[in-house]
Formats: structure tokens, C-alpha cells, sequence
């Protein structure tokens, strides 16, 4: 039985139909650098027990993800979605929300206009937040930490909008422009162990910016660009 398929590099527009059909034990599947008009997982893949999902530079449509783009995976959620180097210039935050297991989310190099946020109405509707403990979001052009705010429109709010920032233990936010930390930063990171904010252009960091940080393992710093 399949377990592993790579369909990266092809010409695919949409994510294929009846997959599962024939590979139910499929647990990691790469839909990578392919020019996916939408991204839809239909019912038919919670036949399968995916793990890890990649969809890496798949799409520069604006309309590309939905509500239900992973509807059909929301059973057996995937421990990792690699969804780097994206160009989505206009979705809801509700698009993660079925990711309760999901672990690792990477959203580096993300081109994110607008989302729009839903939170009351995923509160209404009981929805958890996934259980994410690693979060990449490097190189995103965030100018400042102030964009995990609710009131932002960048890749790392959209993120933190489905997350439980409480639980992540890896965040990274590298080769950004971020200028400069401020007290309580990040305070509601409290079981975060490891945290790289390096390739930035930090010039000043306040004294108790890195307050709450009791779990902290390995902190990457630096201002240094190549």
C-alpha cells in the first residue's frame, strides 16, 4: 500500500478526486509548485490518515482558499501543513479552524493582503483551535510584533487567530523587518522553548520584552542581513 506520494512540479489545477479510493494508508502527500486554481480536499480524503501535507508555491489566486478547502481532511487532520511561499491576497481566518491536531504550520513567505476575522462566530459555533506547537512565518515582511494584534492583516495573525499561542513551543519570525521588541512582546507565548527573530533589523529592545518567556531553550537574535 502507498504510503508516501510526491506529485510536486506538475501541472495540476485542482487537488485530485477519489485519491484515497485507492491509497487509504496514504499519510504524506505533496501537491507542491503546482498551479492549483483552488484548494480543496474533498470528502473523499477522510479516507485516508494524512500526516503531512505539502503545498508549497501552489497558488497566486486570490480566491484560492475557502472555508472548506480542507474540509475533507478535518477527521484526520495532518500533524504538518507546509503552505509556504503562497500568494493569497484575501482569506478567512476560519480556514485553519478544522486543524484541531494539526502541530506544525508553516506559513513562510506568505503574500497576505486581507483576511477576515470570524472569531466570535468560531466561538459561537464551538470550534477549537488547533494545537499547534511550531509556527513559521519567516520571511513575511512583518514590520512589528503588534501584527499578532486583532486588529492586523498579516500571515502571522491569521495564524495566531486559529492557534493556541499558549501551547506553541517553536515560533519563527526570521528575516522580517522588525525594528524593535517591546515590553511583554510576548507574553502570551508562555511555553515557547525555542524562538529565532534573527535577519531582522532590531535596533532597540526594551527591558522586559522577552517577558514570560519562563520555558524559553534557544532564543536566535541578531540584525545581521546577508
Amino acid at each position: 500500500m502507498i504510503q508516501f506520494l510526491d506529485l510536486s512540479g506538475n501541472l495540476l489545477t485542482q487537488i485530485p478526486e477519489r485519491l484515497c479510493n485507492y491509497m487509504p494508508r496514504l499519510v504524506d502527500v505533496s501537491f507542491s509548485f503546482n498551479p492549483l486554481h483552488e484548494i480543496k480536499f474533498g470528502k473523499d480524503y477522510q479516507k485516508c490518515c494524512l500526516r503531512n501535507v505539502h503545498l508549497v508555491s501552489v497558488t497566486n489566486k486570490p480566491d484560492s482558499l475557502s472555508n472548506d478547502s480542507f474540509i475533507g481532511i478535518a477527521n484526520s487532520p495532518p500533524n504538518k501543513l507546509d503552505f509556504r511561499d503562497n500568494e493569497v491576497s484575501y482569506w478567512r481566518s476560519e480556514v485553519f479552524s478544522c486543524f484541531t491536531n494539526l502541530s506544525v504550520l508553516d506559513l513562510s513567505s506568505m503574500k497576505v493582503d486581507y483576511f477576515t476575522d470570524s472569531r466570535a462566530a468560531m466561538s459561537t459555533a464551538g470550534v477549537q483551535r488547533s494545537q499547534v506547537h511550531t509556527l513559521r512565518v519567516s520571511n513575511d515582511t512583518i514590520h512589528g510584533i503588534f501584527f499578532f494584534s486583532k486588529l492586523s492583516f498579516s500571515a502571522v495573525a491569521l495564524a495566531t487567530q486559529a492557534i493556541n499561542t499558549s501551547r506553541l513551543k517553536e515560533l519563527d519570525i526570521s528575516r522580517n523587518q522588525l525594528s524593535e521588541l517591546e515590553n511583554n512582546t510576548f507574553v502570551d507565548f508562555s511555553s515557547l522553548e525555542v524562538l529565532d527573530i534573527s535577519h531582522n533589523l532590531i535596533t532597540h529592545i526594551e527591558v522586559a520584552a522577552f517577558s514570560g518567556l519562563y520555558n524559553l531553550l534557544k532564543q536566535r537574535t541578531t540584525t545581521y542581513r546577508p
